[in-house]
């Protein structure tokens, strides 16, 4: 399969996806779920398959790619008269339900291929679901698929299980860009689980001191400020990420940080130690929105799985992205602004002067996150704005910080 083959592959994948949502009005029944996704998986091939003998070939050569049920034939022949209502002239068109479905793959494939136009030319995919909201037939798929709103998000954040009110104290403190040895102390000093964690990292073999270090102060004054913010973010953020599912968001958390220290320290234009706590908290937006309700969760589950982009499906159920989300949890922690406007934007740093941003933009991009459609162009943007080439980001070992190696 060729890059052209694979793309259209893809797409089709996606628009059966939009169409399954779609069609949740409709109740449609076990097999005409699957006879309107293989409809929506073959409508590029729709023309060829009209004609007859391809059918065969469909059902021999192609069914293979999406195996299905042993009743498959018949489905087979539904998915072929969805796609016959598609290019039926519509003054023939009788008002039954593989034209209502044929209606609901028509609706999917436009939409998918205006986000996919909109991301290809660099367009913010929230101004142009905006624009689509405006459309007589888009802003009414957008309004069924619509599963969550703003305000649900505001209720449920103060839900999120954050280990005790010292901790949201310390990580506000932990935003601070002046953050300074006294600062840190007294952070310590507020939660003996903080101070006793800082002493095991400065004590282990990552430091190696000489001597035992028995103080926080001690502590502190032998590793460095940026070294304990980033390890004392970490402590305070990781039971956070105790709950069910969320030990892979905490190890993409964790990189993406690190990554982000050190792309910082190449670009000598963010600190370091707020770079690090940034990329902890990039993406907490997430853990907000797994508190949805669970017919929201599961759509968002179904979409992502069929190939959409995490930060598309939440625009489309939700309204907004786990992007501004999380700059709504940080805003609720009382974080500083530009930190806040930095996590808000980090999916498109264009649209922000942020050097933040831009770090957080090509850590994630260089983390390989599947989250949003990948730009070279918002890519080469961020780079130029941090003056570091991408030679040096990928000669950079990004393996081995203080907070990783010590607390893990």
């Amino acid at each position: 399969m060729d890059a052209r083959d694979a793309g259209i592959d893809v797409h089709c994948q996606r628009v059966a996806a939009w169409a399954i949502e779609l069609s949740t009005g409709l109740k449609l029944t076990a097999s005409e779920e699957r006879a309107l996704e293989q409809a929506a998986l073959q409508h590029h091939s729709a023309f060829q398959m009209l004609e007859g003998p391809t059918m065969e070939r469909l059902t021999g050569d192609l069914w293979p790619c999406h195996p299905m049920p042993a009743e498959a034939p018949r489905e087979l022949s539904e998915a072929r008269a969805i796609l016959q209502a598609v290019h039926r002239p519509g003054a023939s068109r009788r008002v039954d339900r593989n034209t209502a479905m044929a209606n609901i793959l028509e609706i999917a494939d436009l939409f998918d291929e205006q986000l996919e136009m909109a991301q290809l030319e660099g367009q913010d995919v929230q101004d142009v679901l905006e624009s689509a909201a405006g459309d007589p037939v888009l802003g009414s798929a957008l309004r069924i698929m619509r599963k969550s709103s703003r305000d649900v998000l505001l209720a449920l954040i103060p839900r999120l299980p954050v280990y005790p009110a010292a901790a949201v104290k310390a990580l506000t403190a932990l935003a601070r860009p002046d953050v300074c040895l006294e600062g840190l102390e007294q952070i310590s000093r507020t939660d003996q689980v903080l101070a006793g964690q800082l002493l095991q990292a400065a004590n282990s073999a990552f430091f190696n001191p000489r001597y035992p270090l028995k103080t926080v102060r001690d502590a502190i004054a032998y590793i460095g400020i940026d070294h304990t913010r980033s390890i004392l973010s970490t402590a305070a953020l990781r039971p956070l990420f105790k709950t069910p599912g969320s030990q892979q968001l905490w190890a993409h958390s964790m990189e993406t940080a690190q990554m982000a220290e050190q792309i910082a320290e190449l670009s000598g234009k963010v600190n370091t130690g707020e770079a690090f706590l940034a990329g902890l908290v990039h993406d907490v937006g997430r853990l907000a929105i797994t508190l949805f309700p669970a017919q929201a969760i599961q759509a968002y589950d179904r979409l992502t799985a069929k190939g959409c982009e995490a930060t598309i499906a939440e625009l489309v159920l939700f309204g907004f992205d786990h992007a501004e989300a999380g700059a709504e949890v940080l805003r609720i922690w009382k974080f500083p602004e530009e930190m806040v406007a930095a996590i808000r934007h980090h999916h498109n740093p264009s649209r922000l002067a942020s050097d933040l941003a831009a770090v957080l933009y090509v850590a994630e991009f260089w983390n390989a996150a599947d989250e949003d459609f990948p730009s070279n162009h918002l890519l080469h943007a961020a780079v130029k704005q941090l003056g570091v080439s991408l030679d040096r980001i990928g000669a950079a070992d990004f393996s081995h910080t203080a907070a990783v190696a010590t607390l893990g």
